[in-house]
């Protein structure tokens, strides 16, 4: 049912314009893995435990395609106080600097809508620089088997992938 809604709201819908956000050409692209019954997480290997960095939206998204997918989903890391120590569709919310010591945790996926994808990446590596970082957006770029540098050639991909 899922896979289905997200072809007919792709299907003939142009996608974002350059001008958009890199979130906003993210969330296009991953509508359109949907609609192609394709999983963002294929390249993860299905036995790694991940932690999503956030617990809103996006995060609630990515909890559902990872399960999809067969991931262990350690936990949420959250930097707002006012969410830690919750629970986002099961999965426990910790400090973000739970990172420092939870040895189950082999990839970081950063769930945030805004582009600081390289400062959070620094973050993370600097607490724990044995866990990989990959941020959501890259996971929906990841057909193009490129890693984007900069917004303005991120965009470019997602427009080749959109067409």
């Amino acid at each position: 049912h899922g896979r289905d809604s997200c072809g007919v709201l792709t299907n003939g819908l142009p996608p974002p314009e350059p001008h958009h956000s890199m979130a906003t050409h993210a969330l296009y692209a991953w509508a359109k893995y949907r609609a192609q019954q394709k999983n963002i997480f294929t390249k993860i290997p299905k036995e790694s435990g991940i932690a999503i960095l956030g617990s809103v939206f996006i995060a609630s998204l990515l909890i559902y395609e990872a399960r999809e997918h067969g991931l262990k989903i350690i936990c949420c890391l959250e930097s707002n106080k006012k969410r830690q120590q919750h629970v986002l569709l099961g999965i426990p919310i910790l400090p973000i600097e739970d990172i420092i010591f939870n040895k189950d945790i082999d990839h970081v996926i950063l769930s945030s809508e805004r582009d600081q994808d390289p400062y959070l990446k620094n973050h993370i590596s600097s607490m724990n620089p044995k866990v990989r970082t990959t941020s959501w957006k890259e996971l929906c770029c990841v057909e193009t088997k490129r890693t984007y540098k900069t917004q303005t050639r991120a965009i470019r991909i997602l427009k080749e992938n959109a067409s």
